[in-house]
C-alpha cells in the first residue's frame, strides 16, 4: 500500500454539534498570511481540512475506548460510593459517560 495515500477531507455533520469545530476553523482564518488573496484562500481551505482532522481525531477518533474506560471507573466508583457513601467521583463519572455516550450518538446520527 502506498504510504502517501490520503483519505480525502470530508466534513463531518457531527462537528458542527462541538465548539471545538469553530474554534478550529476560526483560528485558522485568523492567521495572518502574506500571499497573494487567491494562494491565501487555498492554502486557508487546505490547512483547515487539515487542521479539522486533527481535531476530529482528538476529539471524536477515541470516543469508545474512552467509553470503555469510564464504564470501568463508573463501576469501581459505584462500589465505592456503597462502602463509603461518598459519591462525588460517581457523579463526575456518570456526567463523563453521559457526555461520551452524546458523542457517540452524534457519531451515528
Amino acid at each position: 500500500m502506498d504510504s502517501s495515500f490520503h483519505k480525502p477531507f470530508r466534513f463531518e455533520q457531527m462537528w458542527l454539534t462541538d465548539e471545538g469545530c469553530t474554534t478550529t476553523v476560526e483560528a485558522v482564518w485568523r492567521e495572518r498570511v502574506v500571499d497573494s488573496w487567491d494562494t491565501r484562500v487555498l492554502n486557508k481551505i487546505d490547512k483547515c481540512g487539515r487542521e479539522l482532522s486533527r481535531w476530529s481525531k482528538k476529539c471524536f477518533g477515541s470516543v469508545r475506548r474512552d467509553l470503555e474506560t469510564k464504564r470501568k471507573q463508573l463501576k469501581q466508583a459505584e462500589n465505592e460510593t456503597a462502602r463509603t457513601g461518598n459519591s462525588t467521583r460517581m457523579k463526575l463519572l456518570e456526567r463523563e459517560v453521559n457526555q461520551l455516550l452524546d458523542k457517540e450518538a452524534k457519531m451515528w446520527g
